[in-house]
């Protein structure tokens, strides 16, 4: 994915599961920085390593998420989310 397409991507792409905790976060007052991790329950079948690639991508991605009006007026729509 090119940098542009980074910036372009709406985080509307996420799952729903991530867009209600961002609401319960902010339902019970937590704003301060959240953290994730990223792991593997279990490697395929006679693998030994894992690779991953693209952290920089990922990181500018977060860097620069943000939702557009429109995206703030569907959310807003469907009754499930806050102002």
């Amino acid at each position: 994915m090119t940098s542009d397409a980074i910036q372009d991507a709406s985080p509307l792409l996420t799952d729903l599961y991530q867009l209600n905790m961002i609401q319960a976060y902010l339902d019970h007052g937590m704003t301060g920085t959240a953290v994730f991790e990223f792991f593997m329950r279990s490697l395929p079948a006679r693998r030994r390593f894992l690779l991953a690639a693209g952290l920089e991508q990922a990181l500018e991605f977060l860097e620069t998420l943000h939702f557009s009006a429109g995206e703030l007026a569907w959310l807003k729509s469907t009754g499930r989310f806050g102002p």
